[in-house]
Formats: C-alpha cells, sequence, structure tokens
C-alpha cells in the first residue's frame, strides 16, 4: 500500500494548489482594492500604509465615494489595533479632505491616544495647521503622567508652544482650567482637573499657580473662586485633581464653620509661616487654634525640642523591607528629615503624637488591627479625626474604613474608599496597618506605595505594624516621603 499511498498524497496536493489558483481572480481584486489591503493584518505595516496612500489616489480620481473613503479612514485612524504608521497616514488623508472635520476629531481622539507614534503625529498635525481648538484635548493627554518623555520633551508640550508662542505654557493650562467648553462632556469638569494636575505637576511648589489665581480678578465660576479664596485665606491651593476635590469638600456648607476658623488661625501666622503651607497643615492649625493656641507661638526649633524629647525613650523599628540599600539607611527621625519638615509639618507630628498615645484610639487601633490580621483581601485603614475638646466627646477617634470588594487586591495592598475620602475632608490624619502577621517588623513604616499614596492625596498618613501580638509600631509619612517614627502602643491587658 505504501507506494500507492504517496502518489495519491502528491495528486492531492496538487488538486489543493490548483483550487487555490481558482481564487487567484478574488485575491487579485483584494490586492487592487486599497481599502482592503489597509486592513489587512498579514500585510506588513508598509504595505498598508502604501494602500492607504493608494486609497487617497483612488478617491482623487473619482474612483472611490467620499462618504465610503471618509468613513473607512476615520475607522482605521481610531484602530488602536492597527500600526502607527498606518493610523497616522489615514489621518493625513482626513486632514486633506476636511481639515475642519479633523481637527475636532484629533481633539477627541488626543484624550484617550495611547500610541506615542500617533500622539507625535497629532500634535505635530495640530501645530502645522494652527488648530487651537485641540488645545483642550493637548492638555488633557498631556496630563497623563508617564515615565518617558519627560515633561519637557513631550510632544503636547512643543505643539502648546507652537500654537501659542506669545504666552508661556502654564498660563495655557490655567486659560483651559478656567474656560472649560460649555455645555461638552468630555471638554467640562474632566478637562479642568486634569488641567490643574498638569499645572501643579509642571510648577510642584503651586506658587506660580498660585499667583496666576490671586493675579486674576474674582471669577463668577464657583470652583475658581473657591481656589482664589484657599490662595488668599488658607496660603494653600490643591496640588492635583485628587487634592481640588478634597478642597471642594473642605469649602462646602456641610463642613460648617471649619474654613472661616481655619482662615482666622492661618490669618495670625507669621508670613514665613504662611509660605509654606499646604492643604494638609489646615486641619492641624485649625485645631491647635481652638484647642492649644500656645502651640502656634512655637518656634521651628522649640517644636524640634519638644518632638525630640517625646520620642527619644521610645522603642523604635526602622523598616528594612522594599527599599534599595542607601549608605547609612533611611532614618526614621526628626533629625534625619530636617530638611524636609516646614514648621507645620513638625506641628502636624505632633498632633499625631498626642492622637495617638490617647487611650479610646490605641484600643481602636488594635481591635482594627486584629480584624486586618484576620482578612488577607486587603489591608485595613481608616480616618483618625481630631475634635474640639470636649467634656462628654472623645477628642480623637479612629474610625475605619474597609475596602470595597472590588478594591481589595490582596493582603499587601491598601486602597482607600470613596466612603474613606469623603470622611476626612476635616480630619487631619488617614491610616492604615501592616498587620500581615503579628511579627512584622521588618515592614514597620510606609513602603513605596504608602509614600505614593501620600504624595497623590497631599496627606499626612499613619502606619501601624504589628511588632510583637501585643505591640504596634507606628510611622507618620508626609507626600514629601518624610518619615517618623512615633514608637511603640501597647496593648491593655
Amino acid at each position: 500500500m505504501r507506494p500507492l499511498f504517496l502518489p495519491l498524497i502528491a495528486i492531492a496536493a496538487l488538486l489543493t494548489v490548483a483550487g487555490g489558483c481558482a481564487s487567484t481572480p478574488s485575491s487579485s481584486s483584494d490586492y487592487r482594492d486599497p481599502l482592503l489591503r489597509m486592513n489587512n493584518a498579514q500585510l506588513s505595516s508598509g504595505d498598508r500604509t502604501s494602500a492607504v496612500r493608494a486609497a487617497w489616489t483612488q478617491y482623487e480620481n473619482g474612483e472611490l465615494d467620499r462618504e465610503i473613503f471618509t468613513k473607512s479612514m476615520k475607522s482605521m485612524a481610531w484602530k488602536y489595533s492597527a500600526p502607527g504608521n498606518v493610523r497616522n497616514a489615514a489621518i493625513d488623508n482626513l486632514t486633506k479632505l476636511d481639515p475642519d472635520d479633523t481637527a475636532n476629531m484629533v481633539r477627541l481622539m488626543l484624550q484617550s491616544e495611547t500610541d506615542w507614534s500617533v500622539i507625535e503625529h497629532i500634535c505635530e498635525i495640530v501645530a502645522a495647521n494652527d488648530w487651537k481648538r485641540a488645545t483642550p484635548g493637548l492638555v488633557r493627554s498631556w496630563a497623563r503622567p508617564v515615565f518617558e518623555p519627560p515633561d519637557d520633551l513631550r510632544p503636547e508640550r512643543k505643539a502648546l508652544v507652537a500654537l501659542y508662542p506669545d504666552r508661556s505654557v502654564e498660563e495655557v493650562i490655567f486659560e483651559v482650567f478656567t474656560t472649560p467648553v460649555a455645555n461638552d462632556p468630555l471638554f467640562g469638569e474632566k478637562t479642568r482637573r486634569d488641567a490643574w494636575a498638569l499645572l501643579l505637576r509642571i510648577d510642584q511648589d503651586g506658587r506660580n499657580a498660585e499667583a496666576l489665581l490671586t493675579a486674576d480678578e474674582q471669577h463668577e465660576d464657583p470652583l475658581i473662586r473657591t481656589l482664589q479664596e484657599a490662595a488668599g485665606a488658607l496660603h494653600a491651593i490643591p496640588l492635583n485633581a485628587e487634592q481640588l476635590s478634597w478642597l471642594q469638600q473642605m469649602r462646602a456648607p456641610e463642613s460648617g464653620s471649619f474654613w472661616d476658623e481655619a482662615a482666622h488661625a492661618i490669618a495670625q501666622l507669621d508670613e514665613w509661616k504662611q509660605n509654606e503651607l499646604q492643604m494638609r497643615h489646615v486641619a492641624v492649625i485649625r485645631w491647635f487654634h481652638v484647642n492649644e493656641p500656645e502651640y502656634l507661638q512655637r518656634s521651628r526649633e522649640e517644636l524640634v525640642r519638644l518632638l525630640e524629647l517625646r520620642l527619644d525613650n521610645r522603642r523604635h523599628h526602622r523598616r528594612t523591607a522594599g527599599f534599595a540599600t542607601i549608605s547609612g539607611g533611611i532614618k526614621e527621625t526628626i533629625s534625619f528629615w530636617d530638611e524636609r519638615l516646614v514648621w507645620a509639618d513638625l506641628l502636624g507630628i505632633l498632633l499625631a503624637d498626642i492622637a495617638t498615645r490617647d487611650q479610646n484610639v490605641q484600643n481602636s487601633f488594635f481591635i482594627q488591627a486584629h480584624a486586618d490580621m484576620l482578612d488577607k483581601s486587603t489591608e485595613h485603614g481608616g480616618v483618625l479625626h481630631a475634635y474640639d475638646r470636649a467634656d462628654d466627646t472623645p477628642t480623637f477617634l479612629a474610625q475605619p474604613f474597609e475596602p470595597r470588594p472590588t478594591q481589595r487586591y490582596g493582603d499587601n495592598r491598601f486602597v482607600a474608599s470613596a466612603e474613606l475620602i469623603d470622611a476626612s475632608a476635616l480630619a487631619p490624619f488617614h491610616y492604615h496597618f501592616h498587620a500581615q502577621r503579628v511579627s512584622n517588623v521588618e515592614y514597620a513604616g510606609p513602603g513605596p506605595g504608602d509614600l505614593e499614596y501620600a504624595e497623590r492625596h497631599g496627606r499626612f498618613c499613619l502606619v501601624l505594624t504589628y511588632v510583637t501580638r501585643t505591640k504596634l509600631n507606628i510611622d507618620i509619612y508626609l507626600p514629601n516621603s518624610a518619615r517618623v517614627d512615633l514608637g511603640n502602643i501597647n496593648a491593655e491587658d
């Protein structure tokens, strides 16, 4: 049977080839149709780009219907799975066909586009055609943080410089923030928040943004008016979108007299103290003003000495896990972080130490830490409130907020729920636990993700770590990565 079987296979193969040859006219037709070729993922990106250009030639020669041509090019321009050079060729065709409509299209594309070759090409086209209407899209695209390229080399920045050669990019971004596109959900509040976040990212201490706010006349827009009031009364402005929401909550009617009391306290500070303030300091200064006003008169040096005296005799634990080794190690002391701690930071550390020495707070911490240790789906955390002193109510309260079911990413990560954020508008501290086990000393302190959280939210944050079954170590950490070990607390017998 073997000698007969092999020829039969060969004959079948020939028939298959012959059958394939029978489809040649159809294949030839596909090859002549540039719209089919440009969408053929089996072809090289160069061949597909050539097909896009060939489609333009056919359209110019009257061989392609305008509506079909337009829909095909738009489909390709938005096709994220297609190579960038193919999509860019489609955008070029649309620019030649209808510049006005294409300007609107790329304005929309910019807010979600992730292919850098497409972003760069769009930015070049926007600049070359002076499409100022794309400005909000450029700002939204640039507002998305990336590791590379750096902000000063971003193509969106280059396009804005080309569009507005007589103005600074900060002024252009500020104008996008102050003039949202009316009745346009895509370029309304989201664009404003993105513009603010970008403005503060390229102006990290907020001073240029604050100058733009105070230089502008009183604005009718409630958000801008709130920012102007914050700059004037609190000497602090939000540094990103999350903090912008925080400021709006702080100014809301349901916050009662908090704003006025904080503004009154800040107005009495020396100018050098006011000039260093950020949003995390507002609740702290207000609390001391109402409850312990003498501390507001202390100098920076006096606060340093006071804190060192309070912390010196306590048991401390330096975190050793999760950081690259540096010469001498990262210390968690006031003296090590002295250059990063402004006067109001020292006041915040003092309030954290006062609050965490409260026996009711400590009892709550141990109950919550135990619940965290039993729960392997997430880390637990909450808000540490500092209320005004009264005879019949506690001054400090550790209010827990478990992450939502959809925000549980494992036993080594804490995600703040929306409820936690909403409840913390007037509170000085966020906190969470490192309670994976009762001997967790190598993780006694904030990790890289914790420091990023503090920076994003602009908060004083606390982390409590089991070092033994009956001891929790407390560290406070700040948005500038400074961290101070406040020592251990002990469970009640």
